[in-house]
């Protein structure tokens, strides 16, 4: 092969020392620089959340606290990046950013659809988050990323303005920068209807303890009264009783009294339910006749319970000689002097009562005698005082029967103009009698 010349090989190594250093630019030029610290990718993320749910009744007081914890995004790309520096946040060029807690929606679960607006503030105004708001930092590098997160308690306070129902709730985590998503979690809300309220529906209870049924009580005697009244507690329904009240009256409308006035009840009305009232009063009965005695509560929901005792007044009636002296028999065919007093419950004797009836015979047949002049009628005698000491009427036995038992029933009008039975006596009869 013809050796180069000088000029030629000089040439070959200019153009071989060009070749070389187009291919060091070229492949300068072909590889891209680092674009900066790597960058977080996705969302945060609401996690743990405890308690999920909280449900309450609509007037009831309470409230509940919670829990949840927030995470920045859990991804960094590494591509085309700085993987020595710290990572940013998204595109916001920051390792640093603010994070703020929210309520993002509130549905009504049974329709699917966003409540109003009065609702939404009610339930927004009843939570409290704490921290409201913080800042993330990112740690370590693009190779080794350290992701912060933090935990956020809640407290939700019952609010009796948010109408009964359940309603889905989204908290929500996010922040303002670009390439971060906000992270979410739903807490669903149940308010409850109000129980109803129990309702009295029962009347007072009343039980009078005196005076007992068909009681005899004297003239001029005490009547004692005594009764218990109580309202049924019914489940706590039972409002009490508020009013106590008791009458005395007669069957022909001649006594018409109120003794509330001068009842003395305890404990002090009003009671509340279960709770027995006991009311006792005393009066003197100064006139003869049957009387009922009714006894009534009412309690706080207007109802009226009632007890009724029906008692009687009478007077002493009391045999005289020779009609009371033990043995005695009288002889049928003759007549005899049938004598008697009357006195009140002192033992005291009475005015003279015009109106006396004496009933002789052999029930259930019997001769009615009347006061009046005639020997056959019945008369008085009285005391200095004016009252009378003995009543006396001269009876004409029957001939017939010849041996019985004749029975005295004295009777006088009471307080409404009925005769009334006062008390009796009995005489026997025989053929063989004294006089």
């Amino acid at each position: 092969m013809p050796r180069a010349s000088i000029k030629e090989l000089t040439l070959r190594v200019t153009m071989t020392a060009m070749l070389l250093v187009g291919l060091t630019v070229a492949s300068s030029w072909g590889a891209a620089a680092p674009d900066g610290p790597c960058r977080t990718t996705g969302s945060h993320s609401v996690q743990n959340l405890l308690p999920s749910s909280y449900s309450y009744i609509q007037n009831q007081a309470g409230s509940t606290t919670g829990s949840f914890i927030v995470f920045s995004p859990q991804n960094v790309t590494s591509r085309g990046c700085e993987t020595g520096m710290t990572p940013v946040f998204g595109n916001t060029g920051s390792s640093t950013i603010g994070v703020g807690i929210s309520l993002e929606s509130i549905t009504d679960i049974a329709t699917g659809v966003p409540v109003n607006a009065a609702t939404s503030a009610a339930i927004t105004s009843s939570f409290l988050f704490s921290p409201a708001s913080f800042a993330f930092i990112l740690g370590g590098t693009g190779m080794s990323p350290i992701f912060p997160n933090q935990t956020v308690n809640f407290s939700f306070t019952n609010n009796s303005t948010i109408a009964p129902g359940s309603y889905d709730i989204v908290f929500r985590a996010s922040s303002n920068g670009d390439g971060v998503g906000a992270g979410t979690a739903v807490f669903t809300l149940t308010v409850n209807e109000p129980a109803l309220a129990p309702v009295d529906t029962q009347s007072p209870l009343v039980e009078i303890q005196s005076p007992t049924s068909s009681q005899e009580i004297v003239l001029n005697g005490m009547l004692n009264i005594s009764f218990t009244a109580i309202d049924p507690e019914e489940g706590g329904a039972g409002t009490g009783v508020t009013a106590i009240a008791a009458i005395i009256e007669s069957p022909g409308g001649a006594v018409n009294e109120d003794l509330t006035s001068d009842l003395s009840i305890a404990p002090t009305l009003p009671v509340a339910g279960g709770i027995t009232a006991t009311s006792t009063a005393a009066a003197i009965m100064a006139a003869v006749g049957s009387y009922t005695l009714t006894a009534e509560a009412t309690d706080g929901a207007s109802h009226t319970g009632s007890a009724s005792v029906n008692f009687i007044v009478k007077i002493n009636v009391r045999a005289l000689p020779p009609i009371s002296v033990p043995g005695r028999q009288f002889k049928a065919g003759s007549t005899v002097p049938v004598k008697w007093t009357l006195t009140d419950a002192n033992g005291a004797f009475l005015p003279p009562v015009h109106n006396i009836q004496a009933w002789i015979g052999i029930l259930p047949s019997y001769t009615a005698v009347f006061s009046g002049d005639g020997s056959s009628n019945i008369r008085w005698e009285l005391d200095e005082a004016g009252n009378a000491t003995q009543y006396i009427t001269n009876f004409q036995i029957p001939a017939s029967p010849t041996s019985a038992n004749y029975t005295v029933q004295i009777y006088i009008d009471d307080i409404d103009g009925v005769p009334a039975l006062q008390g009796s006596f009995t005489f026997p009869v025989s053929s063989k009698g004294g006089k």
